[in-house]
C-alpha cells in the first residue's frame, strides 16, 4: 500500500477509529519512515494509553535466532549493562557456567602474542589478545558471531615498552572491561530477603500498615518485630497491599540460574522486553523474577530440580517461547 498520509497516522495515534488499520499497522512493520513518523506523533499525546507499535518483521526475525551452545572457539559479542565487548571462547566450562574467554581488539592496539582471525569470518581483520584472558559468566554472552575454528593465525606483535605507547591505554580500557563482565550478575548476592525485611522496609509504623493492610495494629506491630508469623487471613491482606510472598523474592536455584544465564534463553528476553516496552537488562531479568512469574513456575514443578533442561522448559514457558 501507499504511505498513509499524515492525518491518517495521527488519528492512529491518538487511538481513533482508523479504515484499515490492519493495512496500517502491516505497513508500519516495514516502514521505517512512517513507523518514525507514528511515534513522534504518539509522543505528542502522552496521556493517550495504546498498544504498542508492532515489532518490525526484520527485528522479530533476529531476535528469534537461536544461538549455538557456547563452545571453545566460538566468537561472540558480550554485554552487561554499558559494557559491549567481542570475545573468543578459550574454553567452556558448563558446570560453573563461566566461561575462559579472549577480547578481540583492533589490530593497531595488540601486543605481545596474539592471534589474528581471518577477514572473512567477522568481515574485518580482528585480533584476539590473549594476555588478557578472562573467566566471565556464561549470562554476559549476547550475540553469536561465527566459529573461528580454522581461521586464526599466531603471530607476536611488539611487546608495549613506553607508557605512552598508545597501545597501553586501549588495552587498559578493554582489561577494566573484562573485568567488569568477570563481575556480572543480575542476582542480589545480599542475604535472602525475610518477610520483616519485607515489612519493615514497606511501613514506617506500625498505625500505617494496619491503616494500608486492614490488621490490627497490635499483630502490625508483632509483624514489624518478626514476632508474629501470619496467618493465612493476614497473608491475604498483605498481598493485596502489594506485599510480595517470601518465596518470590528468594534466589533461585543454581540450576534455575544456570537456564536464566543460558544463551539459548536470551531471544526470548528480548521479546518479553519488547513487548513490555523496555531493555533487556540485568535490572530487568531481576524484575521479572520476583515479579513472581519464575517463583510460580519454580513452585509449580512440585520439585526442587537440579536438571537444568528442566529448567530450559519452564523458561521458556514462561517467558512465552514453548518448549
Amino acid at each position: 500500500m501507499n504511505h498513509p498520509d499524515d492525518l491518517t497516522l495521527l488519528a492512529l495515534a491518538e487511538g481513533d477509529q482508523v479504515d484499515g488499520a490492519d493495512l496500517i499497522e502491516a505497513h508500519l512493520s516495514q516502514c521505517d519512515e512512517c513507523l518514525a513518523a507514528t511515534r513522534q506523533l504518539r509522543a505528542l499525546s502522552p496521556d493517550v494509553t495504546l498498544p504498542p507499535l508492532p515489532i518490525p518483521a526484520s527485528l522479530k526475525a533476529a531476535m528469534n535466532v537461536v544461538p549455538p551452545e557456547p563452545n571453545a572457539s566460538q566468537l561472540w559479542r558480550c554485554e552487561w549493562g554499558d559494557i559491549v565487548q567481542l570475545v573468543y571462547l578459550v574454553a567452556v566450562d558448563s558446570e560453573t557456567g563461566r566461561i575462559e574467554a579472549a577480547p578481540i581488539v583492533d589490530p593497531t592496539d595488540s601486543a605481545g602474542e596474539v592471534t589474528v582471525i581471518d577477514a572473512e569470518v567477522l568481515g574485518w581483520s580482528a585480533v584476539v589478545q590473549k594476555s588478557l584472558t578472562a573467566s566471565l559468566p556464561a549470562r554476559t554472552l549476547d550475540l553469536y558471531l561465527g566459529d573461528a575454528s580454522n581461521h586464526m593465525t599466531f603471530i607476536v606483535e611488539p611487546k608495549i615498552v613506553s607508557p605512552v605507547d598508545t597501545r597501553a591505554a586501549a588495552l587498559a580500557a578493554v582489561e577494566d572491561a573484562m573485568a567488569l563482565l568477570a563481575d556480572a550478575q543480575w542476582v542480589p548476592t545480599t542475604r535472602e530477603s525475610s518477610l520483616t525485611d519485607i515489612l519493615q522496609r514497606t511501613w514506617p509504623s506500625p498505625t500505617r500498615m494496619a491503616t494500608d493492610t486492614g490488621i490490627d495494629a497490635s499483630t502490625a506491630r508483632a509483624l514489624l518485630r518478626g514476632q508474629h508469623v501470619p496467618n493465612d487471613q493476614e497473608r491475604t491482606k498483605l498481598s493485596d497491599a502489594g506485599v510480595p510472598d517470601t518465596a518470590a523474592v528468594s534466589p533461585p536455584s543454581l540450576s534455575l540460574l544456570a537456564a536464566l544465564d543460558s544463551p539459548q534463553i536470551r531471544p526470548l528476553w528480548r521479546q518479553d522486553a519488547a513487548r513490555r516496552g523496555t531493555v533487556d537488562s540485568a535490572s530487568y531479568r531481576w524484575e521479572q523474577y520476583t515479579d513472581n512469574r519464575f517463583a510460580l513456575a519454580a513452585r509449580s514443578t512440585g520439585r526442587d530440580t537440579d536438571d537444568v533442561s528442566v529448567w530450559l522448559d519452564r523458561v521458556r514457558e514462561v517467558l512465552g517461547g514453548g518448549s
